[in-house]
């Protein structure tokens, strides 16, 4: 008795399969995610990190009593596009993506495998970036980054200080 039950299981679930084949109902796709837990043992993991700009400068323009004019950044990158500039001044921060609408930053050239960019902020840029009433005066951190476009992985930064000194008289734009 019980040999006649599993055949007739059997050929019960071998019809329901020749009828899901054929079209009575089908095998509908799914959207679940799958997911299983890997554990790995005496071994090591680094991420991949960016490489910093290389050779940046940092040109204060300023006239006698009108004072700062503008700011012109330089650096090589060996990635192309991606480029972010930050500027803090009192904990407020701007920033300028290569590539997004009113950026600065340019690609000025590339030779020997490291791409040249520059940035060149006037002051009615800077004031738009950090949102400030003047630049009579003070101090402006200016971090320089290299990325990938469309992406917020960035690079450590080159940084620099801004002294802007009233009237214009000995603006400064150190690395630090």
């Amino acid at each position: 008795m019980m040999r006649r039950f599993r055949a007739g299981v059997i050929g019960a679930a071998m019809l329901a399969v020749v009828a899901l084949c054929a079209g009575g109902g089908g095998i509908e796709p799914t959207e679940a995610a799958w997911s299983e837990v890997e554990y790995a043992s005496g071994g090591t993991m680094s991420a991949a990190t960016l490489v910093a700009p290389s050779d940046p400068t940092c040109v204060p323009t300023s006239v006698i009593i009108v004072g700062l004019q503008s700011v012109r950044l330089t650096w090589s990158s060996p990635q192309q596009g991606g480029q972010q500039i930050q500027i803090v001044k009192n904990g407020v921060t701007g920033t300028d993506v290569q590539g997004t609408t009113g950026s600065v930053i340019t690609q000025t050239g590339n030779a020997n495998n490291a791409y040249q960019y520059q940035a060149t902020f006037s002051t009615a840029k800077l004031l738009g970036l950090v949102n400030l009433g003047d630049l009579l005066g003070g101090t402006y951190t200016i971090r320089i980054y290299n990325g990938y476009a469309g992406s917020a992985w960035v690079s450590a930064p080159k940084t620099f200080q801004l002294n802007v000194v009233l009237l214009g008289l000995g603006t400064t734009c150190p690395a630090v």
